[in-house]
């Protein structure tokens, strides 16, 4: 097969986790956003579709291989284990899918990635990566880089530079020290990108900003914060842009939009309401023991020895009074769970459960392993039970319930939701168990959450110029790239080519190339075992599980 090309144009993408145009039109419009009306006037921009649901890792495994997730198997920040009720964070060995990069790697064309969530542990790609910053505990964790000597050739300090806030910061401190965290997040990314685009080779350069994501869910109502960080996107952008020469594309695009959060839907509330699913009480002898082994350097100390010795001498009703009372407090106190968390998971009693949630996409899990005709009366009364939902004011809340046959058919069923609620407005759904009801006003940290509509914005030599376009699905990115740069698309791929951004001149001499992944060298295997508790913890905190 010949795949012979004129030489590709480089492109540029600049990632805006969560940027909304419902920010970006009334800022280009006040004259706040200059970079962002340049771009805009020089080239397309229209509505970006996100997955369903629109969520992070789910978004951005449909961005990485041009696939639907049904196709990817990513739902969610995490996943049930297979061998046991745990739950396990989602990482770059479990996606489906060969990624982008592979193809540009390929057909001779270097690549430089920052921080582009589900790239943790990162590929060793011809050219380098950084790391995904949810999936990964620090900068100098193993598999954070590539090559492993990225920063230090390039004089970067990794112990400062800042994967994400502090979740506690977020929850419990003032907006102000959060917003200076979170900008300080923002300054870092910046410098490392401005630094690896000069000193780096590469003809295919991606930084994920995620600032714009974290102010947005705590600040959404302190509208000057908001407005402030797109302004520093807004200058990181024309700096950019001052750099760039004329042979070279530049897209911007988010993985999902923003809303402001209508009400915080407590699902693990309603399924035990409807008697679905049915909670254990926590076990007084393990936080203890927990206690005890974060104030102590010897975890099997005397002290704890001496408590295990004692608990075991108690009769079994004044053990079951004691995890009685240390349950309430959980669930009562929120300041139990800032010091100590408990796995949501090891709180069911699974014995006597038919239905379950975790993270926080809406989604039903059915635990009826017998009878499919059982199983499918459950899922029904569920899904009719989930319609009825309503607020104070007697609003209907969800619009739709999808069945998982709907919305994830494919090989990855077994581990996709098997009900997934679409509320009408902006929702956010609250993970874990506590006694402050179903439905309740946005939490402090959520006051703005995901909507499905995001950003897409693109200019060069072959992109239309000043044109509104029509809707982009997240997963036509990855197609749209590669003919961008004069590369083929994989025939896989669920993704087509956004064809309406591109000239007619180009289009014409620029005839779509496909190919099978049997062209493709073989894939690189990234080694990554134990599941980190330092990830689950951080998530947990940030509010994804």
């Amino acid at each position: 097969m010949d795949l012979t090309y004129k030489k590709p144009e480089k492109l540029i993408v600049i990632d805006l986790d969560g940027a909304t145009f419902n920010i970006v039109k009334p800022m280009v419009e006040e004259g706040r956003l200059p970079n962002f009306k340049k771009l805009m006037e020089e080239g397309v921009h229209g509505l970006l579709q996100s997955t369903i649901p629109a969520i992070t890792p789910c978004a951005y495994s449909s961005f990485i291989t041009g696939k639907k997730p049904q196709n990817t198997g990513i739902f969610d920040f995490v996943q049930k284990s297979s061998l046991e009720a745990r739950l396990e964070p989602v990482n770059s060995s479990l996606l489906h899918g060969v990624p982008f990069w592979e193809i540009m790697n390929h057909f001779g064309k270097k690549v430089g990635i920052i921080n582009l969530p589900m790239t943790f542990p990162v590929s060793h790609v011809d050219g380098f990566m950084v790391g995904c910053g949810l999936t990964a505990c620090d900068a100098s964790q193993e598999g954070f880089l590539h090559p492993p000597d990225l920063f230090e050739r390039n004089q970067i300090t990794g112990s400062t530079y800042i994967l994400k806030p502090e979740w506690r910061t977020m929850r419990y401190r003032s907006k102000k020290k959060y917003q200076a965290e979170v900008i300080r997040m923002f300054e870092a990314r910046s410098a490392l990108a401005l630094n690896l685009m000069k000193k780096e080779p590469w003809d295919f350069f991606l930084v994920h900003i995620h600032a714009i994501d974290w102010i947005q869910h705590s600040l959404w109502n302190e509208r000057h914060m908001v407005y402030e960080i797109y302004e520093k996107v807004d200058r990181l952008i024309g700096t950019i842009l001052h750099s760039m020469d004329e042979n070279t594309n530049i897209m911007v695009m988010s993985d999902h939009g923003f809303g402001q959060t209508h009400r915080t839907l407590n699902l693990s509330n309603w399924l035990s309401r409807h008697g679905y699913l049915k909670t254990r009480n926590i076990s007084f002898e393990e936080i203890c023991i927990k206690f005890f082994r974060k104030f102590s350097r010897n975890p099997e100390n005397w002290t704890s020895a001496l408590f295990k010795k004692a608990y075991g001498r108690l009769p079994a009703k004044g053990r079951a009074c004691l995890d009685s009372s240390i349950t309430w407090l959980y669930e009562n106190v929120p300041l139990m769970s800032y010091l100590y968390s408990v796995d949501y998971m090891r709180r069911i009693d699974w014995s006597r459960t038919g239905a379950f949630t975790y993270g926080q996409i809406g989604a039903v899990y059915m635990n009826s392993n017998g009878d499919p005709a059982v199983h499918l009366k459950l899922r029904d009364s569920i899904m009719e039970k989930l319609y009825e939902l309503r607020d104070e004011n007697g609003e209907s809340l969800v619009q739709r319930v999808f069945t998982k046959e709907e919305l994830f058919p494919g090989n990855h069923e077994h581990i996709a939701p098997d009900l997934l609620i679409w509320p009408k407005k902006v929702m956010y759904f609250h993970p874990d168990f506590d006694l402050r009801g179903v439905i309740r006003p946005p939490v402090r940290w959520r006051r703005g959450n995901h909507a499905r509509e995001g950003i897409f914005i693109a200019r060069g030599e072959n992109i239309k110029k000043g044109e509104f376009i029509g809707p982009v699905n997240i997963y036509d990115l990855t197609p749209t790239m590669l003919y961008s740069m004069g590369l083929p698309v994989l025939g896989t791929m669920d993704g087509k080519i956004a064809k309406q951004c591109f000239t007619s001149s180009y289009l014409e001499t620029n005839r779509p190339l496909f190919i099978e992944e049997e062209i493709l060298k073989a894939r690189r295997e990234v080694p990554f075992n134990a599941v980190n508790e330092r990830i689950k913890e951080e998530l947990k905190g940030l509010g994804y599980i």
